[in-house]
């Protein structure tokens, strides 16, 4: 589909979501702490993701904006593009330093869109937060390229940056969404095959239960912009795993065996509709005997941290996984 025509259509609904946003808010509908601006950018995602539903679900790629880094952002940060395991990446750090710790990033579009571009500006700001090297990896996507390719693509990347030097001590992988899903499994791959884990990993809103049917996907759908996925997740599923079973580890991590892996910073919104399987996933893993340290946003939505500038818990939280990854990765 062309971004041009969802631009199109956008711009003739903009007149109806500024007067579906202001009567949610003035009725009271909506939370009081989101600004405006915040409310007005849920509901065009909200418009977003209905409009992609049936082409996505028919193999149809989006051209998604890859949109350049803000100037004063761009100014700061050193970029490099190259490939990695037969996969492009992205690299991204604070101009001027040479940090040692690296970040494997994956992003996130339910596992059948979104790129490292779409996710540039929330990697740029990680790798300032964590005065680290971030690499973004556009790992393969379904429905072309279905279960375990694009995991597959992050065990590569991984042994890659590996063989070229980089130490586990060192290292992070950090995801949303689907890219926090794939950070999950990735984990419990490395733990299987014996390979070396890195020294933490940070989780956004991560997709770790394909299963799902907790309450938060109906409690929380009036607010998140996922929501328009409540009816499509029978079809979304098949889409990514083909064949393969749900309930297996790889697809679903909270089903796993969590003992064992590295501590975790789990970010997850209090009006999304990933909350309930997020916070069962933590529990589950703290319970498994792993560090874990579970920050739920206040009315916030999915992947609230990709928000910098429209609500101060997004920069808070960026600022917490920073801390959090200079804590555990020797500078």
């Amino acid at each position: 589909m062309s971004g041009l025509w969802l631009l199109l259509r956008f711009a003739l609904a903009l007149p109806w979501l500024l007067l579906k946003v202001t009567t949610r808010k003035l009725f009271g509908y909506l939370p009081r702490q989101w600004p405006w601006s915040f409310a007005l950018v849920v509901e065009a995602l909200r418009f977003f993701v209905a409009a992609s539903m049936a082409p996505l679900l028919a193999g149809t790629k989006l051209n998604m904006p890859s949109p350049k880094l803000p100037k004063r952002l761009q100014s700061q940060t050193e970029q490099r593009t190259g490939q990695l395991a037969g996969r492009d990446i992205e690299w991204q750090w604070p101009r001027g330093a040479q940090p040692k710790r690296c970040i494997l990033y994956l992003h996130g579009g339910a596992f059948v869109t979104g790129s490292i571009g779409t996710h540039r500006a929330l990697m740029a700001h990680l790798a300032h937060a964590a005065q680290a090297r971030v690499m973004g990896l556009d790992y393969r996507l379904a429905p072309e390229h279905q279960f375990p390719a694009g995991l597959e693509d992050c065990i590569a990347a991984w042994q890659e940056l590996l063989a070229s030097g980089e130490r586990p001590e060192q290292l992070a992988i950090a995801g949303d969404s689907a890219g926090g899903g794939l950070t999950a499994a990735t984990l419990l791959a490395l733990k299987e095959r014996g390979l070396p884990l890195p020294a933490a990993a940070w989780l956004l809103s991560p997709a770790v239960d394909l299963t799902d049917q907790r309450p938060s996907w109906q409690n929380n759908a009036p607010f998140d912009y996922l929501s328009p996925m409540l009816g499509h997740l029978d079809e979304f599923v098949p889409a990514y795993l083909g064949q393969a079973d749900p309930l297996q580890p790889l697809a679903s991590p909270i089903r796993g065996d969590l003992a064992g892996l590295p501590p975790l910073l789990i970010h997850v919104g209090e009006r999304e509709v990933l909350h309930d399987q997020v916070v069962a996933y933590a529990e589950q893993a703290r319970l498994a005997g792993v560090d874990v340290t579970l920050v739920v946003g206040a009315n916030m939505v999915h992947v609230y941290p990709a928000f910098v500038g429209l609500v101060p818990q997004a920069a808070q939280a960026v600022a917490e996984a920073g801390a959090f990854l200079q804590a555990h990765l020797p500078g």
